[in-house]
């Protein structure tokens, strides 16, 4: 098996399984089947302990990194893996009680409960959205939309519900400022649509010019 060398500050040399390239100052590393952090120096900041969980960058599986001086980590608790936050000292800054969760991104993170259900944390590790969701997609221009009990709408980033919970689809919104919906019990010669601030509006397919619903 290859191993990745890694030459410290004081002149010592270290093998790893595995070394991830370096983001935001620091790199993953696998030994033995265990992951954890080293600084650009070498040093390993936290003990080589974790299962190591993987993010999805840009369509692909990547090794969890630094983002916002966090870093997320699992452990194995039973049968499932829980996952939490480390600090750029090594810390565990989050408790590892998550079934699942995201990296920090402008402040805030997704995460999952014992229950399979979803909630936005800001970086104290509060939860910000007022109940959790059954899912909670990627924030886009400010805003993510949510799914709970088979229903869609949307929140912004303080976790707020900017709309009613009641579309059969939501899309996330564009860089003009709208999401596609789709409103139960509507005709089909339209395209329906949303604003930011939570007001409809409908497209005949064969028009370009929008208008408000109501």
């Amino acid at each position: 098996m290859k191993k990745y060398e890694v030459r410290r500050k004081d002149g010592t040399v270290k093998y790893y399984d595995f070394l991830s390239p370096f983001h935001d100052g620091f790199a993953a590393v696998k030994e033995n089947g265990k992951w954890g952090f080293i600084d650009v120096d070498g040093n390993e900041i936290c003990p080589i302990q974790y299962q190591f969980p993987y993010s999805f960058k840009l369509g692909r599986q990547e090794p969890s990194a630094f983002w916002e001086g966090y870093a997320m980590v699992g452990v194995p608790k039973g049968k499932f893996l829980r996952f939490g936050y480390i600090n750029t000292k090594g810390e565990e800054a989050c408790p590892l009680i998550y079934t699942s969760a995201s990296d920090f991104i402008n402040g805030l993170a997704i995460v999952r409960d014992e229950n399979g259900k979803w909630a936005v944390i800001n970086k104290k590790f509060e939860q910000i959205t007022p109940r959790t969701y059954d899912e909670i997609h990627d924030y886009y221009f400010g805003y993510a939309v949510v799914k709970l009990n088979g229903l869609f709408g949307f929140i912004n980033k303080a976790g707020e519900e900017i709309c009613e919970i009641k579309y059969k689809y939501m899309s996330c919104f564009g860089e003009q400022g709208f999401a596609q919906i789709e409103i139960p019990d509507t005709v089909f010669d339209r395209a329906y649509w949303i604003d930011t601030q939570g007001k409809e509006y409908y497209l005949y397919f064969n028009s370009d010019e929008m208008q408000p619903l109501t």
